[in-house]
């Protein structure tokens, strides 16, 4: 038993040493889609605080590139590139992945025009018009229950496009992060909407995600290390909470 034990050890060990003289040699490229006031393409935004806290953590020669959505996602897919950061865990691809362990939870809420009706759920969506953005990830909002109950669901190519019909009444909801709704109005100038931070109506983990394959996993593994050694020195916890809660003073919604 001692022997496999052994044995075991220096298997992980011979791996990092792997690992280590392959980061070294090459760099690993990682790529993200934009995410406008969360990770802008000009080096702006928390999620991009928070991968520059990470990957230095796991301390490896390493490319970031910011695209569009879908060439971001396209490339990593195609193979151009190893990881893709800001991504949902646990959600069908169409190539095996492998992710890290999490460093945020995104909650997404039902917005709506200033001084309107906070809604709280998606049944109060009914007979409404709810905005969604093309290229984002809906997989756990319930389509079906809002196809059955008459919701027309019109999709934009931005948020900000979504939250100007919003406020100029030409859609009557819409679903987003806090923190990224906030960023836009604050940005943008535009009045704070109505929402229930208590009430999400869908949640994910955010990752980053790699190849499953020998590299990949190997990835994975290292930047799982790192979050987890940046969770426990409390680092990473104020950058996540900050992404998780939105911004107060931009987000929160407006007197009743």
């Amino acid at each position: 038993m001692k022997k496999v034990r052994s044995l075991a050890k220096l298997l992980v060990y011979w791996s990092g040493l792997v690992f280590a003289a392959a980061a070294h040699s090459q760099s690993v490229t990682i790529v993200a889609g934009e995410y406008k006031g969360v990770l802008e393409s000009s080096g702006e935004g928390v999620l991009w605080d928070i991968h520059r806290l990470v990957v230095k953590q796991v301390d490896i020669d390493s490319d970031f590139k910011v695209l569009p959505m879908r060439r971001a996602r396209h490339g990593f897919y195609a193979g151009h590139w190893q990881g893709l950061f800001a991504i949902f865990a646990g959600v069908d691809r169409p190539v095996p992945v492998v992710y890290s362990a999490p460093f945020a939870t995104v909650k997404r809420h039902i917005f709506t025009a200033p001084g309107t009706q906070k809604l709280h759920n998606l049944n109060q969506l009914a007979g409404k018009r709810l905005g969604l953005v093309l290229g984002h990830v809906y997989s756990r909002l319930d389509k079906d229950l809002l196809r059955l109950q008459g919701t027309e669901i019109q999709t934009s190519p931005t948020q900000l496009t979504n939250v100007r019909m919003l406020i100029s009444g030409r859609l009557d909801a819409i679903v987003g992060n806090a923190y990224g709704i906030g960023e836009l109005l604050s940005d943008a100038e535009l009045p704070l909407l109505e929402v229930d931070m208590g009430s999400p109506v869908t949640e994910y983990d955010f990752a980053y995600a790699f190849h499953d394959d020998p590299q990949g996993r190997l990835l994975a593994e290292r930047f799982s290390s790192a979050i987890k050694e940046l969770k426990q020195s409390g680092e990473l916890s104020v950058l996540a909470k900050q992404f998780e809660r939105g911004i107060d003073s931009a987000a929160k919604s407006s007197p009743e």
